[in-house]
């Protein structure tokens, strides 16, 4: 099976972590390629970008969670139903990246956030990375080392995914229209957030 040129691709990383709370992050990529690309090489692909994101917070997440998976679909915009809906499977992995910080943890609802956005400044994406330590701030402001390494994280984010011969993945977030914008600039927060909650019916 194949993904398309000009298709959107949706996937959803799993990251369990204190009291085995599952905590999910959704990455949406838009195939710009001369022709298909079969489902393995876009799984991997997928796979790779986000374990290298999650990487470079390694440091600040705590050593007992761990990514466990990642499910990557075809995402297609429905015009009968005005909205985007998930298509077909393309694969599911296995993720077995861990993490290195031993500090106390903070809460499981808080969250290091990083927010890209759009030629529309009402469109952006914003990225929640739960399983946080408490040296990663104080007071809730996020100390100079793990803000560049959050940093480090948005810039990883917004590097186009290179499959090889001209064929490329560019991150994107979805609008309500049916356009799947690039994402163009970010912005690191300076505090401590909160793990975003999703709508049941409408993603992870």
């Amino acid at each position: 099976m194949t993904v398309q040129p000009g298709d959107v691709v949706k996937a959803v990383v799993t990251h369990i972590i204190g009291d085995n709370v599952v905590s999910q992050s959704v990455w949406h990529w838009w195939l710009q390629a001369g022709a298909e690309v079969d489902y393995a090489t876009i799984l991997a692909a997928c796979r790779a970008k986000t374990e290298a994101i999650y990487d470079d917070l390694a440091a600040w997440i705590r050593s007992d969670s761990a990514l466990t998976e990642i499910v990557a679909h075809i995402w297609a915009w429905s015009a009968v139903y005005g909205k985007w809906l998930t298509g077909p499977l393309i694969g599911v992995d296995t993720m077995t990246d861990t993490f290195g910080a031993a500090d106390d943890p903070m809460p499981n609802q808080m969250a290091a956030v990083i927010t890209a956005f759009t030629d529309d400044v009402n469109v952006r994406s914003r990225k929640s990375f739960g399983g946080i330590v408490e040296g990663i701030a104080t007071e809730n402001e996020i100390w100079y080392t793990p803000a560049g390494a959050l940093t480090a994280a948005l810039a990883e984010w917004l590097d186009p995914i290179d499959l090889g011969g001209g064929d490329t993945l560019y991150p994107v977030v979805c609008d309500k229209t049916g356009v799947a914008r690039y994402l163009l600039y970010g912005l690191v927060s300076g505090l401590a957030g909160t793990q975003r909650q999703r709508k049941p019916g409408e993603g992870v």
